[in-house]
C-alpha cells in the first residue's frame, strides 16, 4: 500500500466523487472504484497524482464516501494511518458537496 498525506479539508473541482462532477465520466469504472475504497483500498486526488510519491494526497471526496457509506473508521488503510498517529478519524469533516451513497455515486456516472 503506498503512503498518502490526509492534508486536504475539501474535494477538489473536479473531483469523481462530487456531485457536480461531469455525468457518465468514470462509467464502469465508478463501480470499481467505490468498491475499492470501500474493501480498505485508497485513491490518489487526481490532482496529486503527479507529484513524486511522497506528496500525494487521500481524495477528501474518497474519504467522504467512504465516511457515508460505512464510517470513516472502517477502512483498514485509514484506521493503520490512525494507529500510526497519521490520521484522526474524529476530526474528519465530511464534503457535502460530494455523494452521499456508492449507488448515487455509480448511478451518476453511468453513460
Amino acid at each position: 500500500m503506498a503512503y498518502l498525506n490526509n492534508n486536504l479539508k475539501k474535494s477538489c473541482a473536479g473531483c469523481p466523487f462530487r456531485k457536480d462532477t461531469l455525468e457518465g465520466w468514470l462509467g464502469e469504472r465508478a463501480k470499481e472504484i467505490s468498491d475499492a475504497i470501500l474493501n480498505d483500498g485508497n485513491f490518489v486526488c487526481h490532482k496529486t497524482m503527479n507529484l513524486e510519491e511522497s506528496k500525494r494526497e487521500w481524495c477528501h471526496g474518497a474519504k467522504t464516501l467512504i465516511h457515508k457509506e460505512i464510517n470513516i473508521k472502517g477502512n483498514l488503510y485509514l484506521r493503520l494511518q490512525a494507529m500510526k498517529g497519521d490520521f484522526d478519524p474524529n476530526l474528519f469533516v465530511p464534503d457535502d458537496d460530494c455523494f452521499n451513497s456508492q449507488t448515487d455515486f455509480i448511478n451518476h456516472h453511468k453513460y
